[in-house]
């Protein structure tokens, strides 16, 4: 039977679907690299996120560890990513709160 520790790896990767519009391709997979929070943290951060004025650049920032995107990962291309793929902060945040709650939940 394997082990399971509970201190956890301090990041997690999930796979985000980036749409490309105008083309006839499918959305491009791409791998990001999260960063887990406790239960304390990860409460915070959703209270945040329903805050008005919420600042999604620094909402991502405080989440997501890096990215395989050619280019680096940092605060002015991820506004370049957001200005670019017009939705995709929303699809990023989800795919994090799904894939951390999913690990809380032992699934």
């Amino acid at each position: 039977m394997a082990k399971l520790s509970i201190s956890q790896n301090p990041t997690f990767d999930a796979i985000i679907k980036i749409p490309l519009p105008g083309t006839d391709k499918e959305a491009q997979p791409v791998r990001f690299t999260f960063k887990v929070l406790g239960r304390a943290a990860m409460k915070e951060f959703l209270d945040r996120l329903q805050q008005p004025g919420d600042n999604e650049t620094a909402s991502l920032m405080e989440v997501v560890a890096g990215w395989e995107f050619d280019d680096e990962f940092n605060k002015t291309s991820m506004e370049k990513l957001l200005d670019t793929f017009i939705g995709i902060g929303g699809i990023i945040i989800r795919t994090f709160i799904d894939e951390q709650t999913k690990a809380r939940l032992g699934n």
